[in-house]
């Protein structure tokens, strides 16, 4: 079968889980990590932990544990409002290797609009 020559992934935040989902199937064949990607907002994310190896199982895992912590599922529709944020970056920081800039040089674009 072909390999991929890159991946693109786009925004759209109730989306990424199934990019993760995806990233991980495709790591199972191929060798993510080594492959040129972009990605936009929630695909940046996906992008990024994609590229540095992350396991989409612990980030899930992280994900549900930070949203516990923070109540996010007893605030109704407007949980993440004011604080998406400071989880997003906290969860980033605790599931990054400390060579993620390293790993993502050259390789993983960020869009920004």
């Amino acid at each position: 079968s072909r390999i991929p020559s890159g991946l693109a992934l786009p925004g759209g935040g109730i989306f990424f889980w199934w990019q993760a989902g995806a990233l991980h199937e495709l790591s199972l064949r191929y060798h993510v990590q080594d492959m040129p990607c972009v990605g936009a907002s929630a695909g940046a994310l996906a992008a990024t932990l994609g590229a540095t190896g992350v396991d989409m199982q612990r980030a899930f895992t992280k994900a549900e544990s930070l949203a516990e912590e923070g109540g996010l599922w007893e605030k109704g529709a407007w949980g993440l409002c004011g604080v998406w944020g400071p989880i997003i970056r906290r969860w980033m920081e605790e599931l990054l290797p400390a060579d993620a800039h390293e790993r993502c040089g050259g390789r993983v674009h960020i869009v920004v609009k």
